[in-house]
């Protein structure tokens, strides 16, 4: 009689697979890894937060990975840095 594999090697074999089979699209995020990194508070209404909360679970399903809202915060700020950055000027 055979015997059957454990559940850990078949959990580690599964996600092997999902791993191979998995595609990122060309239309992924920006990459967040440049400079150095820091934890803030923000202080934002609640219904900003949700929607972020939403988009973040939304890229998260397309492209894998977690939900990240400091990741559409980064992408929102790098699409609008131009402007952001007249703004500062004053």
């Amino acid at each position: 009689m055979a015997r059957k594999g454990s559940l850990i090697a078949g959990m580690m074999a599964a996600k092997d697979q999902v791993a191979a089979e998995a595609q990122v699209p060309s239309s992924a995020p920006l990459e967040r890894t440049a400079g150095p990194m820091i934890t803030t508070a923000v202080h934002i209404p609640k219904a900003v937060h949700s929607l972020l909360r939403r988009v973040a679970v939304e890229r998260a399903n397309l492209l894998g990975g977690r939900p990240s809202v400091s990741a559409v915060l980064t992408d929102l700020v790098q699409r609008h840095r131009a402007e952001l950055e007249q703004e500062a000027k004053g």
